[in-house]
């Protein structure tokens, strides 16, 4: 029985830092600094929790952009320590 050599295969890996593609002036770098990515939607409530656990709901209003607005309880936002 004969010994055939394998081809030798050269592989690559390229780690890539998302920060080094998208571009200071991007428009997605402009939403990150004014939007709070930690708040999590809760379907089946039709609730937002916010990232100290307090639950906003929805409001009944509807924004000009057609967005409902959901708010949360005074007492919550005034004694966070996130605010």
């Amino acid at each position: 029985m004969s010994m055939t050599k394998r081809p030798i295969r050269n592989y690559s890996c390229e780690i890539v830092n998302l920060d080094s593609m998208v571009p200071e002036d991007h428009f997605l770098r402009v939403i990150e600094k004014h939007f709070d990515w930690n708040f999590v939607y809760d379907e089946y409530n039709d609730i937002y929790i916010c990232p100290n656990e307090k639950d906003l709901i929805p409001t009944g209003r509807i924004d000009k952009n057609g967005y409902i607005i959901y708010k949360a309880c005074e007492e919550d936002c005034k004694n966070c320590p996130l605010v």
